[in-house]
């Protein structure tokens, strides 16, 4: 899921849109890797392994650093306020 559909309050974002957005990217990739995998199987191997290895080490990352989601939205009125 995408990270600013979990902060879709905070932000003010058009819900709709943000999820269209996210099923898009979503869509377009396996696609992508789908035509991959049926012109060049060896890529498409590739394209997995590096998002299997990108998962790891980020699980690995925040295991053993003790990384966590902060709130990094502090101030309500800042200069993207809309009520200008």
């Amino acid at each position: 899921m995408s990270g600013h559909l979990l902060k879709i309050k905070e932000t003010g974002a058009n819900i709709y849109l943000v999820s269209a957005a996210t099923l898009s990217m979503f869509g377009i990739a396996l696609l992508t890797l789908y035509y991959t995998s049926q012109t060049t199987p060896l890529i498409a191997y590739y394209i997995l392994a590096a998002f299997a290895v990108a998962f790891i080490l980020e699980f690995a990352f925040r295991l053993f650093n003790n990384r966590t989601i902060q709130k990094q939205i502090h101030d309500h009125h800042s200069h993207f306020d809309r009520t200008r």
